[in-house]
């Protein structure tokens, strides 16, 4: 499991207001991540609860992962609790699965964004090598959100 701690400087309450304004996932995933493609296919809101599907586009993935793959494009499934943001993808089908969650707590200076991400793959023969490759990128697409959150707030 790969877990990625960053300080920000804003109240978790200020951390959700911009996560869920308008627009904002968009500009994250298309300018802070450089995805290609980037669709809402549904999101809902109970109270406090918010549910949403996303169809996604990464740029450049390492070749393996890629091939590994097949099409580059997923669905991403979010669901946030009031307090944590869950989320899984399955972008080799039923061979590769990304699930994690993160959740912010209040500091001294602002928040502490902590991130937990899983990454299962079942591909006889290169599945280590898949999981190593895909964990480095969703490391560094981690770094880079966190520097694009911080420009935004």
């Amino acid at each position: 499991m790969l877990t990625v701690r960053d300080e920000l400087p804003c109240s978790p309450q200020a951390f959700w207001d911009l996560y869920f304004s308008e627009g904002f996932q968009e500009r994250l995933y298309r300018q802070g991540l450089g995805f290609t493609e980037f669709e809402l296919l549904s999101h809902t809101q109970r109270g406090q609860e918010r549910d949403q599907q996303l169809r996604l586009k990464p740029p450049g993935l390492p070749r393996i992962v890629e091939k590994a793959m097949g099409e580059p494009r997923y669905v991403e499934t979010g669901r946030f609790d009031g307090r944590v943001w869950h989320f899984h993808m399955q972008p080799g089908g039923e061979r590769i699965r990304v699930e994690g969650r993160f959740w912010v707590d209040a500091t001294a200076k602002g928040c502490l964004r902590t991130c937990e991400v899983k990454v299962a793959v079942q591909l006889f023969g290169v599945g280590k090598a898949v999981a190593k490759a895909l964990e480095a990128n969703v490391a560094d697409n981690q770094a880079k959100a966190v520097a694009f959150l911080r420009s935004q707030l």
